[in-house]
């Protein structure tokens, strides 16, 4: 597992989206962010609003997440349809996004799927 810590003023600058169509799981992830001081939380409902969003940002040259919180059971895009998307959509090589799924999935093949996806946490 590739970890690094960053320093609070790290946290502080990072771009969050969290993409779930649960209000419950926006309220709660947004909070504890909030909490250890993250200031730019987006939300979206599903997968496709996500990776619509985030082409439209690079298009206009705004910035994008640098990490992704992601539940695979979603209606429209689930989660391994919007990674497989942002995966395919054109990124310059100089954006990292970072990709964490939170689902309560415990199925052997979504883990498996996950990191044949490169996803790893």
């Amino acid at each position: 597992m590739d970890t690094k810590e960053i320093s609070d003023e790290e946290i502080t600058r990072l771009n969050i989206l969290l993409v779930d169509d649960d209000p419950i799981f926006h309220l709660i992830n947004s909070t504890v962010l909030k909490h250890v001081g993250v200031t730019s939380i987006s939300s979206k409902v599903n997968g496709r609003e996500a990776v619509d969003w985030i082409t439209k940002h690079l298009e206009e040259k705004q910035p994008i997440p640098d990490v992704v919180f992601v539940d695979l059971d979603m209606p429209v895009l689930n989660g391994f349809d919007f990674i497989e998307g942002l995966q395919k959509a054109t990124i310059p090589k100089q954006f990292k996004i970072g990709i964490a799924i939170l689902t309560s999935s415990v199925n052997t093949e979504d883990k498996d799927r996950a990191k044949t996806l490169g996803v790893n946490q």
